[in-house]
């Protein structure tokens, strides 16, 4: 399956293509769809919102079960390991979903998804075509 990269205007107003995928996380009768989650070759684990924790009926307390993580930029922030694997999908129209199981980590500090090796790069080969803005993933 080829995905193109989504186009982001930034601050300075640049544009800027990033590797993006449909994918969905459901756990339970549950179901978050998300239309672009960045895919990060440098992320450890995949990353979603804490709010979809509570979605998920997960509870943390957010002193004892945090962890601290260090961010590319060498800051520090606090995540949250899921309880349990949850079911994750790639969703492109036109084709079959391809489903998987993993635990992911929540966090405050990120509003995007990122689909790291932990939780999704482990499960793929994928082919980054920068020059053609497209990501291929080969299930």
């Amino acid at each position: 399956m080829i995905f193109p990269y989504t186009e982001y205007t930034l601050v300075d107003g640049t544009k800027i293509s990033r590797p993006t995928l449909p994918v969905c996380f459901k756990f339970g009768r549950t179901e978050i769809p998300i239309a672009e989650a960045l895919v990060d070759t440098g992320a450890d684990q995949t990353l979603l919102p804490l709010a979809f924790a509570s979605e998920f009926g997960f509870k943390f307390d957010l002193v004892e079960d945090k962890i601290e993580w260090q961010g590319a930029g060498g800051h520090s922030f606090p995540v949250y390991k899921s309880p349990e694997a949850i079911e994750l999908c790639i969703n492109m129209k036109g084709f079959r979903r391809k489903y998987w199981k993993a635990k992911v980590y929540f966090t405050l500090q990120q509003p995007t998804v990122l689909l790291g090796h932990k939780g999704f790069l482990e499960h793929f080969d994928l082919t980054f075509r920068g020059a053609k803005k497209a990501l291929e993933v080969n299930i």
